[in-house]
């Protein structure tokens, strides 16, 4: 099926780009379809790599978390079951993300090193699909 949804994407933030942006004059017109197109040009540049980076971050939040809960007495995390779709992955992804928060919220200051290295990992991956609500520009 041609064209796939990352492509369609793209055409329309090149097409917005080409042919609506030349049209508007500087003002809040402008900047706000400015802003669409870089929304619209950044999830079309993230859709092929979702699967990719959803598996990576469950892996790697679970994983650390299973060692950091040895460390202070928690059993290992609930499996959860690995779904081939990227709409599955993000169920497993918000759960192992929900086990992150609370065991955040659980483990005491000494355990911070750990969990901070997790999260930059965790923040740099979001960053290089341009899915993090940090990146600046």
């Amino acid at each position: 099926m041609r064209p796939l949804p990352h492509e369609l994407l793209g055409m329309v933030a090149a097409a917005l780009t080409d042919t609506v942006l030349p049209a508007l004059t500087d003002g809040p017109a402008r900047r706000q379809l400015k802003a669409a197109i870089s929304i619209i040009a950044r999830s079309a540049a993230a859709i092929p790599l979702m699967d990719q980076y959803l598996r990576e971050d469950i892996d790697d939040v679970a994983s650390t978390l299973d060692g950091l809960g040895a460390d202070v007495g928690r059993t290992r995390l609930p499996g959860v079951a690995r779904g081939p779709t990227v709409p599955d992955l993000i169920v497993e992804h918000d759960a192992v993300h929900a086990e992150l928060e609370s065991f955040c919220e659980a483990v005491d200051a000494a355990m911070g090193g750990d969990l901070a290295a997790l999260l930059v990992r965790v923040l740099d991956r979001e960053l290089a699909l341009g899915l993090s609500p940090w990146r600046l520009s």
